[in-house]
């Protein structure tokens, strides 16, 4: 529909106004991740960023703040580009030891840092 059609052009332009033109496949690739921060941050204002992020670390049941948003960028590029094993496989995930208590830790580190207790 037009609407939808409209609705996707403000959010492409929006988006744009965040994000450094790109040239070719190979630098699309290369801002993959920043083009979803833009994404996010065209949706959801710094204000209600920092709000969720209390909140979640709140219920984490750190005592601490959060890390800056920056640093926590940077942790999130780093897991999500960190090179995945070429014999991964999910039967590996659901045969590991990891436990709930695990993700929980890495989810802490990421957002609140590795000296955190739960």
């Amino acid at each position: 529909s037009e609407f939808i059609i409209e609705q996707v052009a403000q959010v492409a332009a929006g988006v744009g106004k965040k994000i450094e033109p790109m040239k070719n496949g190979e630098e699309i690739k290369e801002k993959y991740f920043d083009t979803f921060i833009a994404l996010a941050d065209y949706h959801v204002s710094e204000a209600e960023q920092e709000q969720f992020l209390k909140d979640l670390v709140k219920s984490l049941g750190v005592r601490g703040p959060p890390l800056d948003r920056k640093t926590i960028i940077e942790i999130l590029r780093s897991e999500l580009e960190s090179p995945v094993p070429n014999d991964f496989l999910k039967s590996d995930y659901e045969t590991s030891n990891v436990t709930q208590n695990d993700v929980r830790r890495k989810v802490v580190e990421m957002v609140a840092g590795p000296t955190s207790r739960l």
